[in-house]
């Protein structure tokens, strides 16, 4: 039992949760929740003792240094630990602290004593804007095998810019081949509008097929994740997923810093797309076979692929038709004329039972007869040929062919047209209401005319008349 004790204490330093060392060691749960907590029992703190000695009046001026707080750079600047320990020195040093190091001890207990935690403090002294940055984890990410977490990352050459998606197994650090894409809207401040829910499906059918499938995947809150092409295919698959809040819930952030440190030296002096895209790959490669120490296995150095190929058989293997077929699209319309419009795309029905839709079912013949709606898939990566089904039974009725494709516009181009359509109308309506001040300024100039030539003689009104046409020719 002994041995079984020191097992599950070197398992959970490596980052397993306590059920899957149960599950090894083939012992409950509970008890090795217990042998964890074995040897934990709290000490007697010197530092509580001094909080509950320190004079009501030297708290009350260290919780005012705490919160003084002034606005620089745009940015909230909060007095340092050193400068506070310099103001407070010879109070503290009565009560028994004599060096910068103790009050730092001392510190930590003050604010959990007076605050609660550091993050109760920054809201004191923090705009709310900030506070985000300030966030203290509760405890280490837990990473267990076969968990990948996705991201996208940007990254500058010359003047162009790249997005790079990248997955990561977050036990053993290994980073999946990347999909790079480059940002060719001018001015883009967003690196991320770059990929949209395909290019991501594409991305993990490219990983999932060469690697297997994950227990399960790890993202942000970014639209492209949150994609419903992405969430039902996942879904179908049986791949858990797990919302990161928060950046330091992400473990594949400082990961990032590491191999854009190794770009900038590969590409500093590249210009070539395509040679971009293989330094990309090269520093990827480089991460994956160079030595890191990890604090969740110990601070040992282990190089990602190597321990990656020894935990592969987490992953459960499928086959790329499978992956194809979960992440299909799905969409309900309605049949005309034995045509589907998709997407400004036109396809021709082709059905099993050529009479299927003849009226005869409940709710299509009469005055009331309606045209009847199916359910549409088609391949992500084949846009010619879609498949319909049955919305009530799930039968499979047949196959549409695309006949014609309307000319289809990106998302930066429909802006840019309807920023310009809104221009032209702006532009229309201001010539509009100049128009209308000039006739009506033309109107009291006539109106004035007459009433001045009112007294005069017929030959001066029907001058006055002849001018008047005149101007409405021109």
């Amino acid at each position: 039992m002994r041995e079984k004790k020191i097992e599950a204490k070197k398992l959970h330093a490596m980052g397993f949760s306590m059920r899957q060392i149960a599950k090894v060691l083939g012992v409950s749960h509970p008890t090795i929740s217990r042998w964890l907590k074995e040897d934990s029992t709290p000490r007697a703190d010197p530092y509580i003792q001094l909080y509950k000695r320190t004079p009501h009046k030297l708290k009350s001026r260290l919780k005012a240094l705490l919160e003084l707080s002034s606005s620089e750079k745009g940015r909230s600047r909060v007095l340092s630990k050193k400068a506070i320990f310099r103001r407070l020195e010879l109070d503290l040093s009565m009560l028994g602290i004599s060096s910068y190091h103790k009050f730092c001890k001392y510190l930590e207990v003050f604010i959990r004593e007076e605050y609660g935690s550091k993050e109760k403090l920054e809201k004191k002294r923090r705009p709310r804007k900030e506070l985000p940055r300030y966030h203290t984890p509760k405890g280490s990410v837990i990473r267990e095998p076969a968990v990948v977490e996705i991201d996208a990352t940007g990254y500058t050459v010359g003047d162009r810019l790249y997005t790079i998606l990248l997955a990561i197994d977050t036990y053993s650090m290994h980073f999946f081949e990347p999909m790079v894409v480059e940002n060719k809207t001018k001015d883009i401040k967003h690196y991320n509008k770059a990929i949209n829910g395909y290019d991501l499906a594409e991305y993990l059918i490219h990983i999932f097929s060469e690697y297997g499938l994950p227990y399960a995947l790890k993202y942000d809150g970014d639209k492209v994740m949150n994609n419903e092409l992405i969430s039902r295919g996942l879904k179908r698959l049986g791949v858990r997923t797990i919302r990161a809040y928060l950046p330091n819930q992400k473990v594949i952030e400082r990961a990032f810093r590491d191999i854009k440190d190794e770009l900038r030296y590969l590409t500093h002096n590249v210009q070539e797309r395509e040679l971009v895209f293989e330094k990309i790959a090269d520093a990827v490669n480089t991460y994956n076979m160079r030595e890191h120490t990890f604090k969740h296995l110990g601070n040992r150095p282990v190089i990602p692929q190597e321990l990656f190929s020894q935990l592969s058989h987490h992953y459960s293997p499928v086959s790329e038709d499978e992956l194809r077929k979960a992440f299909r699209e799905e969409a309900i319309r309605t049949v005309r004329n034995n045509t589907v419009q998709w997407d400004g795309s036109l396809y021709e029905v082709h059905l099993i039972d050529p009479y299927r839709f003849e009226p005869h079912r409940l709710g299509e013949y009469g005055r009331k007869r309606s045209a009847p709606k199916v359910l549409c898939t088609r391949d992500i990566d084949n846009l010619v040929r879609i498949e319909l089904f049955d919305l009530r039974t799930g039968e499979y009725l047949g196959e549409g062919r695309l006949v014609s494709v309307e000319e289809v516009l990106s998302p930066s181009e429909k802006k840019e047209l309807k920023n310009k359509r809104k221009r032209v109308l702006r532009r229309a309506r201001k010539i509009d209401k100049e128009l209308s001040a000039i006739e009506e300024s033309l109107q009291e100039q006539t109106d004035v005319r007459i009433e001045s030539s009112a007294s005069g003689s017929l030959e001066d009104l029907m001058e006055l008349a002849q001018e008047i046409e005149e101007e409405e020719i021109w």
